[in-house]
């Protein structure tokens, strides 16, 4: 019985965080429903004008990249590069982490692939530290394209199940090893297991 609201704990009658008796709620609630209908906002994602990030900037980029033309056209932000940051001409990132001090947090890198500047935290040293691995040499924005690049593409594929050969739609592409059940084989897989 919460209407807008967050991180409410053990709460009833409550919008946008704000208690009401229970005949206030309700007379409240159907009022806000009414008015949203009418505009057409009952049942829609928060306009992305309320977003503090600009598209460039969101998962929804990752997910569904556009141009910075398509983005403004749909009314979204977008955010330009700033490339008023200044590289340490002569820094180069050590190959081994276990000699590094923590003087290295304080300098500015060249990413290797975009050349855009970028730094090491105390924390990240810390870690490359801890798990003996090699400091980077991109930054994270290349480092993130490149994982996001490994993982399955956001579509679906008809293939067969693999026991009563029913049609089923799938993540994973016909070229992939992974055997494929319908769901009442799969079921009938788990229960035998």
């Amino acid at each position: 019985n919460c209407f807008g609201c967050i991180g409410l704990r053990r709460s009833q009658y409550c919008i946008l965080n704000r208690q009401y008796e229970q005949p206030e709620y309700e007379q409240m609630v159907i009022r806000i429903i009414s008015h949203m209908r009418q505009t057409g906002e009952w049942g829609e994602f928060l306009p992305s004008t309320l977003s503090p990030f600009a598209y460039n900037e969101s998962t929804a980029f990752d997910l569904f990249p556009l141009t910075r033309e398509q983005a403004v056209s749909a009314g979204l932000r977008w955010k330009d590069e700033e490339t008023n940051e200044t590289i340490d001409a002569e820094a180069q990132v050590p190959d081994d982490s276990r000699t590094i001090n923590s003087g290295i947090c304080k300098l500015r890198f060249a990413c290797s692939s975009c050349k855009r500047s970028f730094r090491i935290t105390p924390q990240e040293l810390a870690l490359y530290q801890k798990l003996n691995v090699a400091a980077p040499n991109d930054c994270f924005l290349c480092r993130h394209r490149r994982r996001l690049a490994q993982r399955n593409p956001r579509r679906l594929w008809q293939r067969e199940c693999a026991k009563c050969r029913t049609g089923v739609l799938t993540t994973f592409s016909p070229e992939r090893p992974e055997i494929i059940y319908c769901e009442d084989c799969y079921l009938r897989q788990a229960v035998m297991l």
